[in-house]
């Protein structure tokens, strides 16, 4: 009798460290997106706005190997610099997703030199270089695109040949059928770390 009441307490226990700690992930969670409607609202003009966002994230979120939280930031970085649209968000960050191979701060780095480049206007080398550094292979695609070599295409993009409209079309090329990183999220969604990313987002 000792016995099966020691493990009923046990039992119980278990059972109140596991509701505890689902409460909080869930008030957790819920904080997270209270923060990110708050930081949308002024970004896209309104609330209702800004939770249509939300609800855009999460559900992309739920179906690629990023979370919740680091679409979110990358989503904040468009906005901000104006470069998106509540309409283009979700396929921008889906296209610049693609190339990122699954990696949140390859992401960050990649949304940060797009959204300079859109909001500038045209690329320049340090643009390129950043793109580069995250494992955009950018140069030979716009080589291919020019019908040049990769040395050339450095040359004109040094002279701002390489303007928004044409970063953003080689982005669209290298994620499209037969480009690069065509279906990118979805295989790093394959990998394990992928896999326990999307389950936690389903979850959350």
């Amino acid at each position: 009798l000792k016995a099966a009441g020691g493990t009923v307490l046990r039992a119980a226990t278990v059972g109140v460290v596991g509701l505890t700690s689902a409460i909080v992930g869930l008030v957790s969670q819920a904080s997270k997106i209270e923060n990110a409607v708050a930081s949308f609202t002024p970004l896209l003009g309104g609330a209702d706005k800004a939770r249509e966002a939300v609800d855009k994230l999460n559900a992309t979120a739920a179906s690629t190997p990023f979370q919740f939280e680091q679409l979110s930031a990358s989503a904040n970085t468009l906005l901000g610099f104006g470069v998106a649209t509540l309409d283009d968000l979700v396929p921008t960050l889906r296209m610049l997703g693609d190339t990122a191979g699954g990696s949140a701060e390859r992401l960050n780095g990649i949304t940060l030199a797009f959204s300079q480049i859109k909001a500038g206007g045209k690329a320049n080398m340090q643009d390129v270089n950043q793109l580069i550094n995250n494992g955009i292979p950018i140069l030979g695609e716009l080589a291919a695109m020019w019908g040049v070599n990769v040395g050339q295409a450095r040359e004109m993009v040094s002279a701002g040949r390489a303007t928004g409209v044409e970063i953003d079309k080689a982005f669209k090329k290298m994620t499209s059928a037969g480009g690069k990183f065509f279906k990118g999220m979805e295989l790093a969604s394959a990998t394990q770390s992928g896999m326990m990313s999307t389950l936690k987002d389903n979850i959350s």
